[in-house]
């Protein structure tokens, strides 16, 4: 047993140390954000957002529900990676309930009353060296890449009443056992596997005619299956890890496509709002000269120097800039609108707040074009 243990140490540290000592934990997945980032508490300052186009960027891309949800994308598309680096779609390991009370052929009463043929069934001999499952599929599966290590230990005690008397000298056999069965196993990419199997059992009865009493039967398999033709080569057998790797770019491209979505219509937004406020304020420039001018227009028409009829005129001049006006509001009151919820998860803090000021992001740049007279 101490030379297969030594055998099975030693074919284990020939394989790679990182794949055999990695560490299997179960991943954590953080949970998704609903709520509206901090950054945003701190850009309220006397019931005004005031923003710069580097804040409206870093808001939108926190409190984005969509974009929190895309996050997830690349993380599925790494897993899915993970997985087809592990191999075939064959999950789980085979059951060692077949092992239990079972005996090698030849050894013990009931061993060597099964090889004869003089058995009734119940305990078949041959049954101790099932160390690993064999699955038949149509088609090239690529095999289990991750190592696998197995160990089966079993312990019996059985007693059982005999009416034939000659095999084994007594009339009631006792019967223990002790079975320890441990595989390592692990594929290779190419096309095959690399198999250890340490097996052994040893039988302790009661049967005077036993001559082999106690029995213990250890051996060392060691099997390298290796395909040529079908399922041969890395080419084939990595088609899926290609193809997950592929779809790992994929998803992060998608992310960054979102991503330059997102920024893109924030600094629309952004812009729309800033115009709409110089607008506002350009609509608001304009009915002041036409009140100006409605003004001058009554003291001229009581100096007697322009006729009455020019008063409706400016009256009219008058309302029509007012209106502009009203729609130069309520045109920049939506754009404020379209840029919160893009730069907000919960609309209800910031729905009562004022109108969004622009503020430069950074100081204009110095120009280094030459002066129309130098150029």
């Amino acid at each position: 047993m101490k030379r297969a243990l030594s055998l099975l140490l030693a074919a284990a540290q020939l394989l790679p140390a990182q794949a055999f000592l990695r560490w299997y934990e179960t991943p954590v997945i953080p949970e998704a954000r609903s709520a509206n980032s901090a950054r945003l508490a701190t850009l309220l300052r006397a019931g005004q957002l005031r923003l710069t186009l580097a804040d409206a960027i870093a808001l939108a891309i926190e409190n984005n529900l969509n974009l929190e949800a895309a996050r997830y994308g690349p993380l599925l598309s790494e897993w899915g990676l993970k997985r087809a680096e592990a191999g075939g779609p064959v999950r789980g390991v085979p059951s060692a309930s077949a092992q239990v009370s079972s005996v090698n052929s030849g050894v013990g009463v009931n061993g060597s009353t099964d090889s004869a043929g003089l058995g009734g069934g119940g305990n078949s001999g041959g049954g101790g060296n099932s160390g690993s499952a064999s699955i038949q599929q149509i088609g090239a599966i690529t095999p289990n890449l991750d190592p696998i290590l197995q160990n089966t230990s079993t312990f019996s005690h059985q007693s059982e009443p005999l009416a034939n008397t000659v095999v084994s000298g007594t009339t009631a056999l006792v019967q223990d056992s002790r079975t320890y069965n441990t595989t390592y196993r692990q594929g290779l990419l190419s096309g095959g596997y690399v198999q250890l199997t340490s097996y052994q059992q040893s039988l302790t009865e009661n049967a005077p005619t036993n001559a082999l009493n106690p029995a213990v039967g250890p051996h060392v398999d060691f099997v390298l299956r290796h395909s040529l033709l079908r399922g041969f080569g890395t080419r084939l057998n990595g088609r899926s890890i290609q193809i997950a790797k592929l779809n790992v770019e994929g998803s992060r491209e998608t992310f960054r496509q979102q991503v330059s979505t997102l920024v893109a219509r924030v600094v629309n937004r952004y812009w729309d709002v800033s115009s709409g406020s110089d607008f506002v304020r350009m609509r608001q420039s304009a009915v002041d000269v036409a009140q100006t001018f409605l003004n001058d227009t009554q003291a001229r028409i009581e100096l007697g120097a322009l006729a009455r009829v020019e008063l409706p005129r400016a009256a009219a001049e008058l309302a029509a800039r007012r209106q502009d006006l009203v729609i130069a509001r309520t045109t920049l009151r939506q754009q404020e609108t379209l840029l919160k919820e893009a730069l907000t998860s919960r609309k209800k803090r910031v729905s009562s707040q004022q109108s969004v000021p622009r503020i430069p992001c950074c100081p204009p740049c110095r120009s280094r074009l030459l002066p129309i007279t130098e150029a």
